[in-house]
This record gives C-alpha cells, sequence and structure tokens, in this order.
C-alpha cells in the first residue's frame, strides 16, 4: 500500500457520501485547466471482482457506498482485438463521475478497505492520479529545452547507435529496426517533420483509450509538455543518419530504431497527469496484437 495513506479500518460511509456530494457540486476555476481534467476525469477504484460482471459490481458497490457510480470492465474486446484473457477479465473500473480526489479530505484508501471489508471482492485499489509534476518548478523542468546543443547527434553517438547499424545482422535477422514494432504509451502523434509518418503502423493496431480520436492524434490541448509523445516517438523511429557534425536528413532527429514499425497508443492526457488504469490498458493492448517492444517515456505511482 502507498505509505502516505496508512491503512485505517475505519471507513464512514456517511462522511463520504458528504464529501463526494460536496464535490460534485464544486466548480472548477476557469483557468485552472488541470483541475477540471481531473474532476471531469472523476475519481475512480480499480476492483477485482472473479466470477462477477459489471451489473453485479455496481450493484455491490451502490449498496456499501449508496452512491451513484459507473462500472466498466477494465480490459474490453473492441474491434477486431484478441479475446481478453480469463484472468484480466476479473478486474472493472469503478468511477464516481465529476469529482477529483483532490477534493477529498477523507483517506481515499479508507473508502477502498471499507469496500472490500463489505464485499467478496478480492482486491479494492484507488487509481490515483500522478501529479507529481504539476508544480510549477517541476513542470518547468520537464518541459526545458536542455544544454541547447546544435548537435542532434550527440545522444546517438554516446550510445554508438551508428556504429551498432553497421553491424551484419544475424541470418534470418533484420537490421535498424525492420520487422519490429514498437508499441508507444503516451499521449498520442502529431505531424512532425521530425516524426517519420513512412514508419506508422497500417491502422489496426494504433489505439486510443483517453479519446474518440481512433488514430491516437494527440491534441496538444493540455498543459504539462504538449507534445511529448511526438518528441520521445521520433527519438525511437525517425529515419535519418548521423555525420561527424550531427544529424542526416529527412529533418534534425533521428531515432535508434529507424526502420521500426511505430504503433502510437495514446493512453495518458498530458505526461504529468498520469492514471495507471489507462496505462494497463496500453500495456494490454500492444501484448494482445503482438508488438515486440512496449516504450514508455511517463512518471507514475511507485
Amino acid at each position: 500500500m502507498n505509505p502516505n495513506f496508512p491503512f485505517s479500518s475505519k471507513f464512514d460511509r456517511r462522511a463520504f457520501q458528504k464529501e463526494i456530494r460536496n464535490a460534485q457540486e464544486k466548480k472548477p476555476a476557469l483557468d485552472d485547466t488541470d483541475y477540471s481534467y481531473l474532476k471531469t476525469h472523476g475519481i475512480k477504484y480499480v476492483v477485482e471482482a472473479p466470477g462477477s460482471n459489471s451489473n453485479n459490481v455496481k450493484g455491490i458497490v451502490r449498496d456499501i457506498w449508496r452512491l451513484h457510480v459507473e462500472v466498466e470492465p477494465l480490459f474490453q474486446q473492441y474491434g477486431n482485438a484478441p479475446a481478453v484473457p480469463d484472468a484480466l477479465q476479473d478486474f472493472y473500473l469503478v468511477s464516481i463521475p465529476a469529482v477529483a480526489f483532490s477534493d477529498l479530505a477523507i483517506n481515499p484508501y479508507d473508502a477502498a478497505y471499507g469496500l472490500l471489508a463489505g464485499s467478496q471482492f478480492a482486491s479494492v485499489e484507488p487509481d490515483l492520479p500522478y501529479t507529481q509534476f504539476l508544480s510549477a518548478s517541476a513542470a518547468a523542468s520537464v518541459s526545458g529545452s536542455g544544454s541547447g546543443s546544435t548537435d542532434h547527434a550527440w545522444s546517438l553517438r554516446n550510445i554508438r547507435a551508428d556504429q551498432a547499424w553497421n553491424i551484419p545482422a544475424p541470418h534470418p535477422g533484420q537490421k535498424d529496426g525492420r520487422g519490429i514494432s514498437v508499441a508507444h504509451l503516451d499521449t498520442g502523434w502529431t505531424f512532425h517533420r521530425d516524426l517519420d509518418q513512412s514508419n506508422f503502423d497500417p491502422g489496426h493496431r494504433i489505439k486510443d483509450f483517453i479519446g474518440p480520436n481512433s488514430d491516437a492524434q494527440d491534441p496538444l490541448n493540455y498543459s504539462g509538455n504538449p507534445g511529448h509523445g511526438t518528441r520521445t516517438g521520433s527519438v525511437i523511429m525517425s529515419r535519418g543518419n548521423v555525420s561527424s557534425t550531427g544529424t542526416v536528413p529527412p529533418d534534425q532527429i533521428t531515432g535508434v530504431a529507424r526502420f521500426a514499425t511505430y504503433v502510437p497508443v495514446r493512453c495518458i492526457e498530458s505526461v504529468v497527469i498520469i492514471f495507471n488504469s489507462n496505462v494497463a490498458r496500453g500495456v494490454h493492448h500492444a501484448t494482445a496484437f503482438s508488438c515486440d517492444v512496449v516504450s514508455m517515456s511517463l512518471g507514475g505511482v511507485q
């Protein structure tokens, strides 16, 4: 359990209900986009309920908390996705709309323990957002521009990527990431000259767990390092080469696996607000569609 929320066997249902209702009536400040997003997202709990279904879970939770909740399977089958493994079918996402965890004065784990004690659920965990980077100083450090070096190949040269590219591939292997698919769990992608579109997956594995965009395009309409997925994606698979003075076109950024198939999976709203349930969905998606590598450049609850 998170040490910031010590165990408590006391769950005051009436106090919990009161805080939820007060929080739902609270109006976010117009300029507080981060809080508005968290409030819109609602508070969520991951429930493990073997042999159950969404309706049963919803009924049990409502009987114990006496609150309106929404329940859905954490891992769902969609489109042409493979069937969800039996072991993952036991997990459900319980949501209370129009509330942020920061609105609650009581320990969010107390409500989890209360739900666990009053049911036959195997486990209950609050899906706490990772928001450690929301402070002004931390956000500045995340979005900083670095040393200002004009040598765009310094990192590739330091790991001797250019030398690795020249090593003959063992039969029947291939070089430079050819034949390898990389699922990139991040904020999505956007059109940019440094993100090589020719390497994108044909489309059936690209997924957006945050918004309605089936192509996982990044809307860039949030605080906290907009375009993070585009930046990190480019260093994975953008084509080009390395010279003695920098990178070689098509543009400034050359990726480590220049010919890998790139599979963007949008599962975080921004790099500073992360929900583990969405990341879990992204990992499951990548494995279900047989991606060879899962790349994550993001923080989270430890």
